[in-house]
């Protein structure tokens, strides 16, 4: 089976240079009382602005792919679903949807023409859940090099896992795939 991926159109505008792939900087991540906030977010949110200010500034292409969901977590009309303070997307700047884990899963951005394999992927997700999961698996799936903003991403208490467990475990998991840095460097 042919994919999108494997066969991007010709005459494509985004494939120069490296793209930063915003994943969920959502309010359900930041907002204290939060089933999804974890210690030390503030720290992780200025790496992050730090990042996309640098991305901006750079020409990189930004795209910004957010969970919505109908009730619940990420319910998109509730205001823990809008973007962070500081991390909105511009006018500029492609916003995608999506209800499947992988951001590269997101339905406007498989139209949209992605990334083609090769191209490198800076992604900026301030939790390494399932979802930040996911995308790393599907880029390096359809080829894409994946680096993982590391001082940005956290993790949450899986059962008697404390977050530093859960993130070691998952990051080593995830090693084979994508490379995780510091965003300043």
């Amino acid at each position: 089976m042919t994919s999108l991926w494997r066969d991007p159109p010709s005459g494509r505008a985004h494939d120069v240079g490296p793209w930063l792939v915003c994943l969920d900087l959502q309010r359900e991540f930041v907002v204290p009382g939060r089933p999804l906030h974890s210690p030390g977010v503030e720290r992780r949110i200025e790496a992050c602005r730090a990042l996309l200010a640098y991305a901006r500034e750079s020409g990189w292409p930004v795209i910004h792919v957010h969970r919505r969901r109908e009730a619940g977590l990420f319910c998109e009309r509730s205001e823990f679903a809008r973007p962070v303070a500081g991390l909105e997307p511009r006018a500029s700047e492609a916003v995608f949807f999506r209800s499947q884990l992988a951001a590269f899963a997101a339905p406007g951005l498989r139209r949209m023409a992605p990334p083609t394999p090769g191209t490198q992927v800076f992604l900026a997700a301030l939790a390494l859940d399932n979802a930040c999961m996911a995308t790393v698996l599907h880029g390096a799936d359809i080829g894409l090099k994946i680096t993982v903003a590391e001082d940005i991403i956290g993790a949450a208490t899986l059962g008697p896992y404390e977050p530093g467990v859960v993130a070691g475990v998952a990051k080593r998991l995830l090693a084979p795939f994508a490379r995780f840095e510091s965003a300043q460097s």
